[in-house]
């Protein structure tokens, strides 16, 4: 178990190994320093000596939203992307300490396969007219970082005021 709390942008560093086959990634308590219709939650994998991956390999990922008491039907998927989406834009900073998610990591130390992960999680965002709903998955397809060892979470257009994190790995044997 890895836990603690940060108060910026942050980096999950060397938290994979090939101790464990399975790891789950709980965020919670997340917020944005400032509420802003950019400032959605971003990740991205961390490769050998914890190099961030910004190149555009990644693929993703869907979410479905309910807004000002309506039905809602969004579906966003990113192709050739350069971050995983995990909140869209438009966060709330102060009003709801809402956002929460899990992120399940298979495999991450494993050179023959790309990393792939699934997620679900929850939102409200700025203005707290629309919650958001995640839920998806994702794969790196960089073929010189297929071993991941581990993640940085980041706001689009605002830093992380807030989030509370924990990791779990699980042997499959």
């Amino acid at each position: 178990v890895v836990a603690g709390n940060s108060g910026s942008d942050f980096s999950l560093q060397n938290c994979f190994s090939s101790d464990y086959s399975v790891y789950y990634v709980h965020l919670y308590h997340g917020r944005p320093a400032v509420a802003s219709g950019s400032s959605g939650l971003h990740m991205r994998f961390l490769g050998s000596s914890n190099t961030e991956i910004t190149d555009s390999y990644y693929y993703s990922f869907n979410h479905a939203y309910q807004s000002d008491g309506s039905d809602g039907d969004d579906v966003k998927g990113g192709w050739n992307v350069t971050f995983f989406d995990l909140q869209p834009s438009g966060h709330s900073a102060t009003a709801h300490r809402s956002y929460t998610g899990t992120l399940i990591v298979y495999d991450p130390s494993n050179s023959t396969y790309s990393t792939n992960f699934t997620y679900q999680g929850t939102a409200m965002n700025y203005g707290n007219s629309q919650w958001n709903s995640l839920s998806g998955g994702a794969t790196n397809l960089n073929t010189n970082y297929k071993v991941t060892t581990g993640l940085k979470f980041y706001q689009g257009a605002s830093t992380v005021s807030e989030m509370y994190y924990a990791v779990y790995g699980l042997k499959v044997s």
